[in-house]
């Protein structure tokens, strides 16, 4: 049996079982990214923010979405990769944008890391275009000398980075 979950916020238990496809995607995938959780963020707290697919009580397909303004909302999702093609994100994706269009006019924005060659296809896919490169960096600390200062940010800047795509859909496209 085939199920769609949507909530406004998470318990300790889905939590637990949307880390652990995470975890498991992550390591088929090759990628570092989080699924972003924390509905405190979210421009409308009480959103449905999280779309969950089951099949058989088992969860194996999640979207989430980060809104931090009326206009722009960032999708990230995960499927077992065992799960993949067969419609499961669409349907996640469709669930999604209905809850989008209470909002006037949002901007969605697909996070995608570049070693996901399923996420990119599936972005590919729905026609989606390339918006921009985001960066995560590692910060070890400033040094007490000013002079290093400068060549500590530097160096963050240039040696911690992981890119991290982002691909961008009118909501109506």
């Amino acid at each position: 049996m085939l199920s769609i979950k949507v909530l406004s916020k998470t318990s300790k238990e889905v939590t637990k079982q949307i880390r652990e496809i995470e975890s498991y995607c992550k390591i088929y995938d090759k990628t570092i990214g989080n699924i972003f959780l924390d509905t405190s963020l979210n421009f409308d707290q009480e959103m449905n923010s999280l779309f969950l697919f089951y099949k058989e009580n088992n969860l194996i397909s999640v979207l989430s979405i980060f809104m931090p303004t009326a206009t722009m909302a960032e999708i990230s999702a995960y499927t077992l990769p065992e799960h993949r093609l067969k419609g499961y994100f669409k349907k996640l994706l469709d669930e999604a944008v209905k809850e989008l269009k209470k909002f006037e006019q949002v901007d969605l924005l697909f996070v995608c890391e570049p070693q996901s060659i399923d996420g990119k296809a599936a972005i590919k896919k729905m026609g989606a275009e390339f918006h921009l490169t985001e960066y995560s960096l590692k910060f070890k600390g400033f040094s007490n000398d000013p002079e290093k200062q400068q060549l500590t940010q530097i160096t963050c800047a240039l040696h911690g980075a992981k890119k991290l795509f982002v691909f961008k859909r009118d909501r109506g496209a």
